[in-house]
């Protein structure tokens, strides 16, 4: 009886420790990414994304996902044209899903050229045309390389 007491007394506490420091990691990445840490703010939003550590919470992944975007993480900006491409935590919308591949291209994330011409596939030729003025704005906007 002992033993299965303190079995489950250890699975208490590893439940209640890992818990509390799942917490205390999207704490942390919350307070980094608030700190412009563009890796910390990709990290809250595949949390929220996954449902790692937090409830799943697909919109608010596109805004962490848009933050760590915006400082210039290519992963990030990559991430955006799938979620786009896709329409998950978005409306569906090729015009940006192109652009963002293309901001991503144009910081070095090399893969995104296949996405991005895929994306162009399913754009008329106004369309396309409008997706490249805004990749166009959003690259000169979010130019920090950051490929990993």
């Amino acid at each position: 009886m002992f033993k299965v007491y303190a079995f489950l007394v250890t699975l208490l506490l590893t439940l209640v420790t890992g818990h509390v420091n799942a917490a205390s990691e999207y704490e942390q990445a919350i307070a980094a990414a608030n700190e412009g840490n563009y890796k910390a703010a990709y990290q809250v939003a595949s949390m929220l994304d996954n449902g790692r550590h937090v409830d799943e919470d697909k919109v608010a992944a596109i805004e962490w996902y848009t933050k760590s975007a915006r400082m210039g993480y290519s992963q990030a900006q990559s991430m955006l044209g799938f979620k786009y491409a896709m329409g998950t935590g978005v409306e569906k919308d090729m015009k940006t899903a192109y652009a963002w591949f293309s901001v991503a291209l144009s910081n070095g994330h090399e893969i995104s050229e296949q996405y991005q011409q895929k994306a162009a596939k399913d754009l008329s030729a106004k369309e396309l045309e409008v997706a490249k003025d805004m990749a166009e704005k959003w690259s000169a906007a979010y130019k920090v390389s950051k490929v990993d």
